[in-house]
């Protein structure tokens, strides 16, 4: 619907975003959860295997079947009483069989002990998928906030120097200004345009992605995205105690760490074939010589037998399957040893990026304030004379350069402290 009238709008050119639904930072975010396919998918998992662990404490509880059988036997008579013939009889049987294994080489508690440990990493994919996305969104939604204020700042310069260009004009018909100085402002003045063309392309471009991820349409959302808002500190610690935390916290470390659990429950589980088991067998149920008569007649047939197995000799399979199974435990031992060791630099690199954007932002806003200071008194200056036109276009170049800086300052504020939290495995959502 909001498609259609998206197009509408075109035609009869009426705004389309009067009908767009307005999204802030934190609406924006929950959407893309609720929407995400590859969230979807990871939550999926998880339920998967947490219906895997239920199912696999089945495994304790007898199975009972229903079964039927029917026999036949045939007796030779002339073999045993000299005589000639073929005794023929026939037997139906109806009733329960059940079977458990008491004892199976370890396959059943270690099997128990496998999902568990496979839903706990589908549960800390899901949380690591999760963070991740979050992150790369949340860059896009700040570059877009970005884009949006550079547009804004270089409309209003386009707008200050239009004022200097039409003093200037006011100058040369005076004959106070040289041609050259006059096309010197002209020039600065047109310069604008394709910047500003520039920027929008890039806002919608990186609007048009921001729609296709929220799988909706281009056009039919606004974002409010509050450009001034506070952006949260991270309380830090030393960097061994933030290391720590890193290690005890981040899903994909953890999930490592199980992988290391899972292939040595693997290996047990493998082995558990070569190893003796102990097996409960029961039948009971209804035997007769006639189908016609099978549930009257009285009698009945049960049988009960504990059926002890212990491997011999397995043509040396066991041992190629005890070096793969230990195969796999060295490769994820010594992925998660790589991971442990990339993690130290990753909390390093995400302290000082924090650092350095705080005192950026400090420094920035210092400039800022100072440059826009400084073109305000050079516009005075130059209306009585004090400064000539070229001074003026620095000031003004040097204010855009300073607000631009403070802009990206910001940005790189709010996305330090999200990968800082990321880096950390707090959340940030």
């Amino acid at each position: 619907m909001k498609t259609i009238l998206f197009f509408i709008g075109i035609l009869t050119g009426v705004n389309p975003l009067l009908w767009a639904e307005t999204l802030n930072y934190q609406s924006a975010i929950q959407k893309y959860i609720d929407v995400s396919t590859q969230i979807k998918a990871a939550e999926l998992n998880a339920q998967a295997a947490q219906n895997d662990y239920k199912e696999a404490w089945t495994t304790l509880v007898p199975s009972i079947d229903l079964t039927g059988s029917v026999g036949e036997q045939k007796l030779s008579l002339g073999s045993l009483f000299g005589g000639s013939g073929v005794l023929t009889s026939r037997s139906y049987f109806v009733g329960l069989k059940t079977t458990h294994a008491f004892i199976a080489g370890g396959r059943i508690w270690g099997t128990l002990d496998l999902k568990e440990n496979l839903r706990d990493s589908s549960r800390l994919k899901l949380k690591s998928v999760k963070q991740k996305l979050i992150l790369g969104f949340s860059e896009k939604l700040y570059r877009f906030q970005a884009l949006h204020q550079k547009l804004d700042l270089v409309k209003q310069s386009q707008k200050t120097q239009e004022g200097f260009l039409n003093i200037t004009k006011s100058k040369f018909k005076r004959g106070n200004v040289r041609s050259y100085e006059m096309d010197q402002v002209t020039a600065e003045y047109y310069s604008y345009y394709p910047r500003i063309r520039e920027l929008e392309r890039n806002l919608v471009n990186l609007s048009a992605e921001i729609h296709s991820d929220l799988l909706v349409p281009p056009g039919t959302l606004q974002f409010s995205l509050d450009r001034d808002a506070p952006v949260a500190r991270v309380d830090l610690l030393s960097e061994d105690r933030l290391l720590q935390e890193a290690s005890e916290r981040r899903p994909d470390i953890k999930e490592s760490e199980l992988a290391v659990e899972i292939a040595e429950l693997n290996k047990t589980i493998v082995m558990s074939a070569h190893y003796p088991s102990l097996v409960f067998q029961g039948q009971w149920g209804y035997l007769s010589s006639s189908s016609d008569n099978l549930f009257d007649t009285t009698d009945t047939g049960n049988s009960f037998s504990l059926v002890l197995s212990i491997p011999i000799f397995s043509g040396l399979s066991s041992v190629y399957a005890r070096r793969s199974a230990e195969n796999k435990i060295m490769i994820n031992e010594k992925d998660l040893a790589q991971k442990r060791r990339d993690l130290k630099a990753e909390v390093v690199s995400a302290l000082e990026d924090y650092n350095a954007s705080l005192e950026s932002i400090r420094y920035t806003k210092k400039w800022a304030e100072s440059s826009e200071s400084a073109l305000v008194k050079g516009g005075k200056s130059y209306r009585t004379g004090i400064i000539n036109n070229t001074q003026l276009v620095q000031l003004q170049q040097s204010k855009e350069r300073a607000a631009s800086a403070y802009i990206d300052a910001k940005v790189a504020l709010r996305m330090a402290v999200l990968r800082l939290k990321y880096t950390l495995g707090r959340d940030i959502f």
